[in-house]
């Protein structure tokens, strides 16, 4: 699990406990599609250990489309690089 995943962990039960509030959901700003603890995406996971939903603004998947073909071929290998080693299955 990425750093950011971990402050989200870390975050959501200090915010629980500190204010007698019911937190809505979770939104990040740019979803990497890596994988959590197992196979599935760390943003599905931790929709699932906090019992919420969870949304990102875009996708790894979104912005590569957006990119299309003006993204060079060294960084589309590096992105599969990348994609193999820490990538989701869904």
């Amino acid at each position: 699990m990425c750093s950011s995943d971990l402050s989200i962990q870390e975050t959501v039960p200090v915010l629980r406990s500190a204010a007698a509030v019911e937190l809505a959901g979770l939104v990040v700003s740019v979803n990497r599609q890596e994988r959590g603890t197992g196979e599935r995406t760390a943003l599905a996971e931790l929709a699932e250990e906090f019992s919420m939903p969870t949304h990102a603004i875009v996708t790894l998947d979104e912005i590569l489309e957006h990119l299309g073909d003006r993204l060079g071929a060294e960084d589309r290998e590096r992105i599969a690089a990348y994609r193999a080693q820490y990538g989701a299955a869904e």
